[in-house]
């Protein structure tokens, strides 16, 4: 694991995510209910994203929504609240990778000196903060895949899950790595990254990338017969995630658009 010290939301930040699978996106991957590898256009449409990063170079700007502003700008509050309630610090984090940089995690903070995280939410309407009040369930579910993400990049013990309005006694649970849903998870994220590698190599191909990003040759001998196996269940006569190299030359030619 490697952590690339930077401040979240920072141009440094979205460089270091850039053309990487991360926690916050593992649904695209997974399924959140059923808890199998995506298929279709959500599968291919991540792909796309990423791959259209790293032809660009640059990163895709994020949708910024109301509720999301809401959320950074109560984050340093919530911070300070969480830490008043265990009596201990936390530690801003950056971005956590794998060592191979394929895929990552952001979470919002770290207890000092202890192997367990934070993952802040701060919703901007009260009666969603309340419904976590009521019932706990109700906010482990709703981020479930991303917290189950972040500790499976970083490998700590657990992280607290924590909702948090100025109106309201704090949410606070602890999250433990699902013994049934991480292994099952390193396999999705195993073989959505080989397919990603694929795909970028057939760009590097094509002419469209100058150099080949990190590629997934950590993946081991007995994972692959269940990649080939999830392959040839989506398989298509476009190949993995239904990306045709014509897909590929539009990016191109849009990236060229925007360099004149």
């Amino acid at each position: 694991m490697k952590h690339w010290v930077c401040q979240q939301g920072s141009a440094e930040w979205c460089r270091a995510r850039m053309g990487k699978a991360t926690a916050s996106e593992f649904s695209r991957i997974i399924q959140p209910k059923k808890w199998e590898p995506t298929k279709g256009e959500t599968r291919r449409g991540y792909a796309i994203y990423l791959l259209t990063e790293l032809i660009l170079d640059e990163p895709l700007a994020g949708v910024t929504t109301a509720s999301l502003s809401h959320g950074h700008a109560w984050e340093e509050n919530a911070r300070a609240a969480y830490e008043m309630l265990i009596g201990k610090e936390v530690e801003l984090c950056g971005f956590y990778t794998n060592d191979e940089m394929t895929y990552g995690a952001s979470p919002d903070g770290r207890v000092t000196g202890e192997p367990r995280g934070v993952e802040i939410k701060c919703p901007m309407k009260p009666e969603i903060h309340v419904s976590y009040l009521m019932d706990n369930d109700l906010l482990v579910e709703e981020y479930f895949t991303q917290t189950q993400g972040e500790l499976f990049v970083t490998q700590w013990e657990s992280i607290d899950l924590i909702s948090y309005h100025s109106a309201f006694p704090m949410v606070k649970v602890r999250v433990l790595p699902h013994p049934e849903f991480q292994p099952k998870l390193e396999m999705a994220v195993r073989s959505f990254c080989a397919e990603f590698s694929d795909l970028v190599h057939r760009a590097v191909d094509l002419g469209y990338l100058k150099e080949t990003p990190p590629t997934t040759d950590w993946i081991q001998a007995g994972d692959v017969d269940w990649i080939r196996k999830d392959r040839q269940g989506r398989k298509s006569q476009a190949g993995d995630f239904d990306i045709t190299d014509a897909d590929v030359e539009r990016i191109w030619a849009k990236s060229q658009e925007g360099a004149t």
